[in-house]
Formats: structure tokens, sequence, C-alpha cells
């Protein structure tokens, strides 16, 4: 008897696989839409963004500083680590008398990008409204 003949025979039923071309085809497909729809989202969002920004600065040159601070701020939910944003709404708040929140503003815009001296000065100017010297002049 040879061996093979001793090995019992079982049958494995057939399951439908994908060819290894097709499969890698379909996640490729899977992953390049999963990123255009992320990106889509991000520049929609952007978009939303940058919309709320010209709103506010039309307010702002109508005088309407309150309505403009406003819209900025629906701005910086949008796209939390834009620095222009963040100076933006300190000055509108500066304008409206409300330093100590463009003081924080102005001290974020500094966080995310510290090489504009437009924030440092904006951050003195909201500062220099509270009466805080020391912190206007560091």
């Amino acid at each position: 008897m040879r061996p093979s003949q001793n090995i019992p025979s079982c049958k494995i039923p057939a399951v439908p696989v994908l060819a290894l071309s097709e499969r890698s085809g379909r996640i490729r497909f899977m992953l390049t839409s999963a990123i255009l729809l992320a990106a889509a989202g991000i520049v929609a969002t952007q978009d939303a963004a940058a919309r709320f920004k010209a709103d506010a600065d039309a307010k702002s040159a109508a005088g309407q500083h309150h309505e403009a601070m406003l819209l900025i701020k629906e701005a910086i939910k949008l796209a939390p680590t834009n620095d222009q944003y963040w100076a933006a709404t300190s000055h509108f708040q500066r304008l409206d008398q409300q330093f100590a929140d463009g003081l924080k503003s102005a001290k974020e815009a500094i966080r995310l990008n510290d090489k504009i001296g437009w924030y440092f000065a904006s951050a003195a100017f909201n500062a220099h409204g509270l009466f805080d010297i020391p912190t206007a002049i560091e």
C-alpha cells in the first residue's frame, strides 16, 4: 500500500475568492474614494471659513465690528488652526472694545505663527486697552 492511499479524502467546499489583482483593485478604489471625499470635505470647510472671513471684513468696513467678530468666530470653528483668523478675531475684538478676549485671540495667533509682527502689535494694542502696560510692553 502506498502512503498516499492511507490518507482519507476530504472535500473542501469551493469558496469564490477574488483574484489578488481584483482585490487590490477594489481596495485601491476604496482608498482613493475615501481620500477624495476627505479632501472635498476639507476644501468645502476652508471655502466656508473664507466666506465667513470675507463677510466679517465687509461688516467691519461698514463699522459693524461686533457682527464682524461673530462671523470670524464662525470661521475659527471651521479652521481652528488658521492664525490669520485668530489675528482678525483679535482685531475685531479690539474694535469692539473686548480687550481681554482680543488679547487671548492675539496670543493664540502668536502661538500658531510667531513670525508675523502684526500679531504681537495686536496683542500690545489689546493689552493697552486693558491698561496692562507690562503685557503691552512684552
